[in-house]
């Protein structure tokens, strides 16, 4: 800012031996007003463009993190798969099947190639984008025929093609971003009740798996190791289940007696 200023004097005078900074004299205001002016101006441009920023990262977030909530009806898994099959979209079929099936994060899952499966055991080793750590993943018998159908729909390809290719040419997969407005667009031409994104296919996998094994009593623990999470709070609330669990303990708390009784004895 300093160059600017000096721009506002009209006269350059002869500095004092002891002195810095050159001296100035005759002081422009109208010119010096007119600066302070426009510095404020691109202040507060940069401001709105930050925040600008903000609501399009936020935006764009919404939809692929925690805001979303997992599909806890296995009949709504159906239909949102069969929404895209009517549209003839088999790679945004088959992705969200196999997403429900494995619980991978969208940032994984948009990486997986068609390598990375091999029959007979369908598993594959995973290095995770957020962790770095780690996973292997099996398929279930649901995934495995998604993963033949998908690679039936694929024109050409190698152990490197990526499974879920995008709209790009070349060998490009879909990123998590356009998927979760995808799954945004089936929830809203669905008119669903609850909030769909990629992360709802790892909260529905977590959830199902909890739901059908909940007589196992490592299942939370298996399930909280999966996600990686710090403790079992955090993975009951992930899957949308704490609340819930909560609120049963108060209509599960019974003292052995009704109001019936307390007034029976009054007599």
């Amino acid at each position: 800012m300093s160059s600017n200023v000096v721009r506002l004097y009209d006269e350059v005078v002869t500095p004092h031996p002891s002195a810095k900074v050159p001296e100035f004299v005759g002081i422009d205001y109208d010119r010096l007003a007119e600066a302070i002016l426009v510095k404020q101006e691109e202040h507060k441009k940069e401001r709105r463009a930050a925040r600008a920023a903000a609501g399009a990262e936020k935006r764009k977030k919404i939809g692929s993190n925690g805001t979303v909530d997992p599909i806890r009806d296995k009949k709504g898994i159906v239909r949102i798969a069969q929404y895209f099959a009517d549209r003839g979209q088999p790679r945004n079929e088959l992705m969200f099947l196999i997403g429900c099936s494995v619980g991978l994060r969208g940032s994984d899952l948009s990486r997986l190639r068609v390598g990375d499966f091999k029959p007979p055991a369908y598993q594959a080793r995973i290095k995770e984008q957020k962790t770095g750590k780690i996973r292997v993943i099996t398929l279930n018998p649901v995934a495995i025929d998604a993963y033949h159908a998908l690679l039936a729909s694929l024109p050409d390809y190698s152990d490197d093609t990526y499974l879920f290719q995008s709209q790009r040419t070349g060998n490009c997969s879909i990123d998590r971003h356009s998927f979760a407005h995808i799954l945004r667009q089936a929830q809203h031409d669905l008119g669903l009740p609850y909030r769909l994104g990629t992360h709802s296919m790892r909260k529905t996998f977590a959830y199902h798996v909890f739901m059908d094994n909940q007589q196992t009593p490592e299942v939370l623990a298996y399930l909280q190791k999966l996600l990686n999470h710090r403790d079992s709070v955090t993975t009951l609330r992930y899957i949308g289940l704490e609340q819930k669990r909560e609120q049963q303990l108060y209509k599960d708390l019974d003292f052995g007696f009704s109001l019936d009784d307390i007034h029976t004895e009054e007599e």
